[in-house]
């Protein structure tokens, strides 16, 4: 399989796709109990648990594109479905839970106001398909 390039990567909450997205993670993992026992003949055995996904997301912030992204479409507590596309077609479908909220205004030496947020799995998430 080819690599691919996430140029046109994107993230949609609910309907509406933010504006500026500079970068988005997704991370996921699974609790896997260990144990070693009499009948394991000198072997772990793992046992997969529950699963969890949390994630983050890197912005511009931008006023003119609806939605202002801080006033809107994501706040801290708040329920939404995120689709994080890692290229034009492909995505995770995510419902969660929004963690915190981060933004940063730099006035010495004045850069575009950027911001993040993170967020957790609030259930199943579905997989990319190709």
């Amino acid at each position: 399989m080819a690599g691919f390039s996430g140029q046109n990567g994107k993230v949609v909450a609910g309907s509406t796709t933010l504006a500026q997205i500079t970068k988005w993670a997704w991370d996921t993992e699974a609790n896997v109990t260990e144990y070693a026992s009499s009948s394991a003949a000198g072997y772990k055995v793992a046992i997969p648990g529950v699963k969890h996904g949390a994630g983050s997301v890197e912005f511009m912030l931008d006023d003119t594109t609806p939605p202002f992204l801080a006033a809107t479409a994501i706040k801290a507590g708040e329920s939404v479905t995120l689709k994080l596309y890692e290229d034009g077609t492909r995505f995770w479908t995510v419902p969660a839970v929004i963690k915190s909220e981060h933004f940063e205004t730099d006035i010495n030496d004045g850069p575009p106001v950027s911001g993040n947020f993170s967020f957790v799995a609030n259930g199943q998430w579905t997989y990319p398909t190709s």
